[in-house]
């Protein structure tokens, strides 16, 4: 059995209105219909994956990783459940594309759109017999999410043969998906998945049908073309305003990159955990920014200049490489300023806000692996507030390619930084379904230190009092705390059951307060915290500490 090798990409990056997931769904049963699973023996031994029937007679178009040359014993599951034999037409390894014939019909096909391939930004949807799921259950699995990138592969990575202009996805694909459809909401097919990737996105890629055009006419004649216009998950006059904003930089660092801070994943599928170096390690390539005024200054994630950094450059509004100088950064959020030096660029409006609530819509901007191209993953809002308030959560597919870039809702409204998400979270990876966004509040309230030159708190100088809410301060009004033993809180003096209504000048009432007040200063830094016990207000002096480790 060859090893079964594909990305997991473990977000849908989609959630549509109510019409529009039933219309969906409608198409997701139709295309199941046209899928098939696929197993055969080949050089290796056994093979499995998925194909399209892409004309009712029963032509099927797959991968060669799927069908390689020479394959025989070949057996397609059709949606009906039937196993039914089939004949190899033609293989083309170089584009990673092969041809079957199913001795059986009419049968329910799709389309393919050989005329263009399709938008960045446009919903999609992934057809794979992931993990054999066709023999077991009778149909293939159904994933949606965005056509996210349109670039060029230079090299193939695991058992992929093609490189070459690919199609990039956000919906989901495991092992047993290549050889499936790239669907657009038509019904058209425009892509064949495949198992080439990049390294700086680490999500799943399909060649062009158009590519193939000459492929499939040579080995089996003419096949059904698609016309009707496909849906956006996010409006192409956003993307198109949002292009000019987004910035590529390239970083030339000595010495070895900043990673992660924590370990591997203990446990999890082996084809996962042999992936764990290649996913954890920074890779070369450019990385996304955001242009906030027209004299080229720049955020982008902390972690892209991490490092003993040499060079930076940004890629401006125009499309020329201009040189970086690095003003100040901020290890624990996440978050860079880079001043070009020269060049045109177009701001993007930082007060021109959108809501962050838990279920609306996320977009993930950037411009990588190809500078000259956007890329956009989409989610939802997963939590409003995230560690120590400075930060939001989303399930929107992060990666080295797009941090540092923008976070936008499906208006185009500002939301926040993309964070590298490794770098917060050791245990999650790339695309985990768990992201985070730096919020737009903190990074107005940082800005100003940014621009004078001044870096912000790094891990070690992370705060920390000690205390632990009892709840129930929505109803008295009142912070009645626990106290951790040993900590800055208790060497200070302050008491189990005190209730801290003032810190540092600030009136508190909430431990979202608290942490706001906290969070001002670094460890070391000395505070007036003011209580009440027994009715009584005490103010108490304490000189904060440094977060222990693992809180």
């Amino acid at each position: 059995m060859r090893p079964a090798l594909c990305l997991l990409v473990l977000v849908t990056g989609l959630r549509a209105p109510a019409r529009a997931e039933e219309d969906l769904a409608l198409l997701a049963r139709r295309a199941q219909q046209a899928s098939v699973g696929i197993v055969c023996r080949g050089p290796r031994g056994g093979y499995f994956g998925t194909g399209t029937i892409i004309r009712a007679d029963g032509v099927v178009l797959t991968s060669s990783t799927v069908l390689p040359p020479g394959a025989t014993e070949i057996r397609v599951t059709l949606s009906d459940g039937r196993m039914v034999p089939a004949a190899l037409l033609a293989v083309d390894t170089e584009k990673e594309c092969a041809l079957a014939q199913i001795d059986d019909g009419p049968l329910p096909y799709l389309p393919l759109r050989l005329d263009d391939d399709g938008r960045v930004g446009q919903i999609v949807l992934s057809l794979g017999n992931a993990y054999g799921v066709a023999g077991g259950e009778g149909r293939v699995s159904v994933g949606a999410g965005i056509l996210s990138g349109r670039y060029v592969l230079g090299e193939t990575r695991g058992e992929a043969t093609y490189k070459g202009p690919v199609l990039e996805t956000d919906a989901p694909l495991n092992p047993g998906s290549d050889g499936g459809a790239l669907l657009d909401t038509s019904g058209a097919v425009i892509g064949v998945l495949s198992l080439n990737y990049s390294p700086l996105r680490f999500l799943g890629t399909a060649v062009p049908v158009r590519l193939l055009k000459e492929f499939i006419e040579a080995a089996a004649g003419a096949v059904p073309a698609a016309s009707g216009a496909a849906r956006d998950a996010i409006p192409q006059q956003v993307l198109d305003a949002w292009a000019r904003r987004i910035t590529a930089i390239e970083v030339e660092r000595t010495g070895d990159a900043v990673m992660r801070r924590g370990g591997f994943l203990p446990q999890g599928p082996d084809v996962l955990r042999r992936r764990q170096p290649e996913a954890f390690a920074r890779p070369k390539g450019c990385v996304s920014g955001v242009c906030i005024d027209r004299e080229g200054a720049i955020l982008t994630s902390w972690y892209n200049v991490a490092g003993t950094v040499t060079r930076i450059r940004a890629r401006d509004a125009e499309g020329a490489w201009v040189e970086c100088a690095l003003v100040a950064s901020g290890e624990v959020d996440d978050i860079a300023l880079l001043r070009a030096e020269g060049g045109v660029w177009e701001a993007a409006d930082l007060a021109d806000r959108g809501a962050i609530e838990p279920g609306g819509a996320v977009f993930a901007l950037g411009r990588s692996p190809d500078p000259a191209s956007l890329t956009v993953t989409g989610g939802i809002v997963s939590a409003s507030f995230r560690n120590n308030e400075r930060f939001f959560q989303h399930d929107t597919a992060a990666n080295f390619g797009n941090s540092g870039g923008a976070l936008v809702d499906r208006a185009g409204r500002f939301l926040g930084v993309a964070a590298y998400v490794g770098h917060l979270w050791p245990e999650w990876s790339l695309n985990s379904g768990i992201g985070f966004g730096v919020r737009p509040e903190r990074i107005a309230e940082a800005l100003p230190a940014l621009r004078d030159g001044e870096n912000l708190l790094a891990w070690s100088e992370l705060p920390y009092l000690g205390v632990r809410s009892r709840g129930g301060e929505q109803a008295t009004g009142e912070l009645t705390v626990d106290i951790q033993p040993g900590s800055a809180a208790a060497k200070a003096g302050i008491a189990a059951g005190d209730a801290i209504v003032g810190i540092a000048g600030t009136q508190v009432g909430s431990w979202r307060e608290v942490i706001a007040a906290i969070n001002r200063y670094r460890a070391g830094d000395k505070i007036a915290v003011v209580v009440l016990r027994n009715g009584e207000r005490k103010l108490i002096p304490v000189t904060l500490a440094a977060r222990p480790e693992g809180i």
